[in-house]
């Protein structure tokens, strides 16, 4: 098994656990890689041959139709050894690929179902409904891939009882994505970058603002995704005390971590992210700044060992108050957790190790 096509139909060819990092481990690692992807043409770049897919429709029933058919027929084209799918809705050309003798790898960012039950815009009396269907369906596709590579332990253990071929590949960032810079700290911010939407809990983080001094404010990065929020949230009474960047430069993400005494990530107990590993906490980490993140028992595991940040529970104001509070007037514990949060990074949480598990698992498919 020498060429690997990794296909999506949902992500832009730039994602990056499934370009920059899964992709080009693989091309050092020695394999053939190409990917078929949204909004990119033929092209080489960084020895990965790009298939580039039309724009996928907004409208969620098209794209999986139409964008799935056409993604199926360039898979076609390139006649790879193994697929490697990244999105759900591309479990039903599995069967079609596996007749033809072509190896599948199910890639699971997500655990879908509980990130269903999480979904406020479905009607609650519906979410357990659709989510039973999907987890139903889902599982009797992946028992029959050839490989699956979860996102987090918790997907991994939910899909080994129906795969003997399950390994957890942790989306860990690249050691290099954002550095530490020595004495950058300000102590009147805290940030937020990233998706802004209701379940990030922010609204809970401004009730906490009103209870900070007035020195402290909040600088947002992130484009909303939906418009009635970002009018929510502009009408609370701490957004005045909130400066707000939009999408912001990588270099710029970088400046704002730099600048901050905290970074949070205080996601809203939904089940999809009870068990999640969130980016942005590995991010903060790596830029050497302290985090203030959901009271989650596997954030509390990697965090508060490790001294690197503290943790509250996202729905109480005043207890996310109380944590920035603490790292706040002691300026010392922030530069400690700091370079605790870097130390981790270096030696646990990141790419790297995870890329070894990745290629380690492609060679046991043969």
């Amino acid at each position: 098994m020498n060429k690997i096509c990794h296909v999506t139909s949902v992500h832009l060819a730039h994602d990056v656990r499934i370009f920059k990092k899964e992709c080009l481990s693989l091309v050092e690692a020695g394999y053939e890689v190409h990917l078929i992807a949204p909004d990119r043409g033929e092209t080489e770049f960084e020895g990965v041959t790009f298939h580039g897919l039309k724009p996928p429709s907004e409208k969620r029933l098209h794209r999986m139709r139409h964008t799935v058919n056409e993604a199926y027929q360039r898979a076609l084209e390139v006649d790879a050894d193994a697929y490697h799918i990244h999105d759900p809705e591309l479990l039903r050309i599995v069967g079609k690929l596996k007749r033809k003798g072509k190896k599948v790898i199910y890639d699971v960012h997500e655990d879908l179902p509980r990130q269903i039950l999480g979904k406020y815009y479905i009607r609650p009396i519906l979410r357990k409904l659709i989510a039973n269907v999907v987890e139903r369906y889902e599982d009797r596709i992946a028992s029959k891939v050839d490989l699956i590579v979860a996102a987090t332990p918790r997907i991994a253990r939910r899909f080994e009882p129906l795969n003997s071929f399950v390994t957890n590949v942790n989306n860990f960032p690249v050691q290099k994505t954002f550095r530490r810079v020595e004495g950058g700290k300000r102590f009147d911010q805290v940030c937020y970058v990233g998706g802004i939407s209701a379940i990030r809990g922010l609204e809970r983080v401004l009730d906490a603002l009103l209870l900070l001094p007035e020195e402290i404010k909040l600088v947002l990065a992130g484009p909303f995704s939906d418009p009635e929020y970002e009018k929510v949230l502009a009408a609370h009474k701490a957004w005045p005390r909130v400066d707000y960047l939009g999408y912001i430069s990588h270099e710029r993400v970088n400046q704002v971590y730099n600048e901050s005494f905290a970074g949070l990530v205080l996601l809203l107990p939904y089940p999809n992210h009870i068990e999640s590993q969130p980016m942005k906490m590995f991010e903060y980490m790596s830029a050497g700044l302290p985090v203030v993140a959901s009271n989650f028992e596997l954030w509390e595991e990697i965090i508060l060992p490790n001294k690197c940040g503290l943790c509250a529970d996202p729905e109480d104001p005043q207890a996310i108050a109380s944590a920035i509070i603490s790292l706040h007037k002691d300026r010392n514990l922030v530069e400690e957790m700091g370079r605790n949060g870097v130390r981790q990074i270096r030696t646990k949480y990141n790419w790297s190790n995870e890329a070894e598990v990745l290629v380690e698992a492609y060679k046991r498919l043969g």
